[in-house]
């Protein structure tokens, strides 16, 4: 009997999770849908954020697409900023949004779209873009957009191959669709100064939008301070029973029943550090190897995907911004809109202490941007005031990058750098961006580990032109992870993002892999996927041929996973592993040069119907890369030089060229 209920309550729980949790989202439907209790704006059932925008007469719809935090920011700085020009705006989320609330934008009237939005790796979208990306790539199906109005800024880095290529996508889409383009494209290259391409297209989207609006923009509108879009309070937990968050992040649409969701950026999972080891022979500097338990958990990866990891930042700077504001960390403070009805949603999740949100919450590493300067300009006297305006103003940009960026100034070094400023907690807390997750290519194969994800790491260290030493925020959080207590592991909170960076399907596919540093952690993942492979060849099956390009400074100081690396070798998991050594000669010896010391290799591989893949640095390894791949299928597979372009927008097309980089 007991047995029976039992068996009836798990069935009841199944369908429970089946129909209404698990229930899979159409991509980019054409039904308009109502948004969760968490998301940018509550509605109630069956609303949609266009009947908000009509009944509220607000301007500019305001859609982002971000992975690293960028776009979003961009999208509440316009949101922010709107007000001064006299315009309502609302940010959203972009994957809250349908095709059908696109479309009944044309029934809003003095209204537009504004998207910011960001290409992320090679040419992909962000996590909450991709149905909206993939429905531009179907060429906006089944909507007409005449009579809509819209602009869009993309955010990009030149550095990579297919720079800007979700935005100049979505504007040519949308163009197509019959929507009105109100103000040109704007472009961001991270690579060069992306603050300033935003400010310079922001001053001209918002005078075209009055113009379109038919308004008058205001004198003085661009030095002008935008009025604060929070308020600070702190709360006496003595007398009131609240709950008070310690770090934990925001449960965006989390699932309601037991937790059998799969954790996202917006939904870590706590999970354990059951090992962390330096890698480095070399005493003065750092690579950690990482590993976090999964087990028990719903977390799925497989060899070329990236982990997601929230890192804490370094007490002494948390305890360094309490004395700088004067603020008691163990305060419990709450952050509210100023206005009952605002479309902006709180940044972190409040109550906490003032400690949980520099510790969790707040990038305090990050460097103030002009804007921000302008508003803690207020709080400044004499010359440290003048000085500050200066740097906010178009004629004081080169001071400002000086000053602020090439010399690493944080929004704590600012303030010690200026006597009179003396800015209160609650505007640094407000202007501060969010802490982002910290990305890195997983170096362990899910098929050899898959109760752990491997992480490989070097620690970010360095000294800014003022002399103050700087760390890197997740790296040297990690390094002082200690795992000595076997009874009571430390635990991150982690997500995994997906890649289209994967092995081929068919395992006697040749393949070669070009990672210097740490660009090795995919490929030792593949190697371990390829090892569980060779385990379970049966009769004339066989492993395709393969090749490893990977560089270090000197075998006795940094060669990664050497033991490793030389076992897969001996084994055949890797038929050729080429190693170059940067500091052990005289003359240097780069990946790149061993490549051109077997090009004809690489082009039989090639011939072969190979693969290809890079992974490590964007801006010089991977560009040198692609020139000696073009080289060799000239020199030994007969192409022209416009034959051999083609043929590598082939090999990529097909996903036989593959990169995993980062500038």
């Amino acid at each position: 009997m007991v047995t029976l209920v039992l068996v009836v309550v798990a069935s009841l729980a199944y369908l429970y999770y089946d129909k209404f949790v698990n229930k899979p989202k159409k991509p980019f439907e054409l039904v308009s849908r109502s948004t969760g209790s968490d998301s940018k704006t509550n509605f109630s059932s069956g609303d949609s954020f266009v009947d908000k925008i009509k009944d509220e007469g607000i301007n500019l719809l305001i859609l982002y697409g971000s992975q690293t935090g960028t776009a979003e920011d961009f999208a509440a700085r316009l949101s922010t900023e709107a007000t001064l020009y006299g315009l309502k705006a609302l940010p959203y989320d972009m994957e809250d949004c349908e095709a059908a609330d696109l479309e009944r934008m044309k029934e809003c009237e003095n209204a537009a779209i504004v998207l910011c939005l960001a290409t992320y790796g090679e040419g992909d979208p962000t996590d909450n873009a991709i149905d909206f990306h993939q429905w531009l790539k179907d060429d906006g199906e089944g909507v007409s957009l005449e009579g809509v109005n819209y602009t869009v800024f993309a955010l990009g880095n030149s550095t990579y191959e297919h720079y800007q290529a979700v935005g100049r996508l979505a504007d040519k889409v949308l163009k197509r669709l019959g929507a009105t383009q109100v103000c040109a494209r704007g472009e961001g290259d991270d690579d060069k100064n992306i603050e300033e391409d935003f400010i310079k297209w922001k001053k001209g989207m918002f005078r075209s939008m009055c113009k379109q609006f038919n308004m008058e923009v205001p004198e003085g509108v661009e030095n002008a301070v935008a009025a604060r879009q929070y308020k600070l309070t702190e709360v006496n937990t003595a007398e009131k029973k609240v709950r008070v968050y310690e770090g934990e992040m925001g449960r965006h649409r989390s699932i309601p029943f037991p937790r059998t969701f799969v954790p996202d950026s917006k939904n870590p999972q706590m999970v354990r550090v059951k090992v962390n080891r330096e890698l480095y022979k070399d005493k003065t500097r750092s690579c950690r190897h990482v590993e976090l338990d999964i087990s028990g958990t719903k977390i799925k990866y497989y060899a070329g995907d990236h982990v997601g990891i929230y890192p804490t930042n370094n007490t002494d700077l948390v305890l360094e911004m309490g004395r700088l504001l004067q603020v008691n960390l163990d305060a419990v403070l709450k952050l509210e809109p100023t206005e009952a009805n605002a479309s902006k949603r709180v940044p972190f999740p409040s109550p906490c202490t003032y400690r949980a949100a520099f510790a969790h919450y707040l990038d305090i590493n990050q460097h103030p941007k002009p804007h921000q300067l302008r508003q803690m300009a207020q709080y400044a006297e004499g010359q440290d005031k003048e000085f500050l305006l200066h740097l906010a103003s178009e004629k004081g940009a080169e001071e400002y990058n000086k000053w602020v960026l090439t010399e690493c100034r944080t929004y704590a070094e600012v303030i010690k750098s200026l006597n009179t400023l003396n800015p209160p907690a609650d505007l640094i807390i407000e202007i501060m961006p969010r802490l982002q997750p910290r990305y890195y290519s997983i170096s362990s194969s899910n098929k050899a580990h898959p109760d752990s994800i491997h992480v490989t790491a070097v620690v970010v260290e360095y000294d800014t032109p003022t002399g103050r030493s700087v760390q890197g925020v997740c790296t040297s959080y990690l390094q002082n992870i200690s795992c000595d207590d076997s009874y009571d592991l430390p635990e991150v909170p982690i997500f995994v993002r997906h890649s289209t960076f994967r092995l081929p399907k068919s395992i006697s596919t040749p393949i070669v892999m070009i990672g210097p540093g740490t660009g090795l952690a995919p490929f030792r993942g593949f190697l371990q996927d390829r090892e569980q492979d060779m385990l379970k060849l049966e009769g004339d099956d066989k492993l395709g041929k393969s090749m490893l390009f990977y560089g270090c400074r000197n075998r006795n100081e940094d060669y990664l996973y050497q033991e490793e690396l030389e076992a897969f070798n001996a084994s055949g998991v890797v038929d050729d592993l080429q190693v170059a050594f940067s500091r052990e000669s005289a003359e240097k010896v780069y990946v790149s040069h061993l490549m051109k010391q077997h090009k004809k290799q690489i082009w039989d591989m090639l011939d072969q119907k190979g693969h290809i893949y890079v992974c490590g640095d964007a801006r010089n390894m991977a560009k040198d890369v692609h020139q000696i791949l073009h080289d060799l299928i000239v020199e030994h597979g007969g192409h022209s030089f416009e034959g051999a372009e083609k043929y590598i927008r082939d090999l990529q097309s097909r996903g036989r060229y593959a990169q995993d980089v980062w500038s």
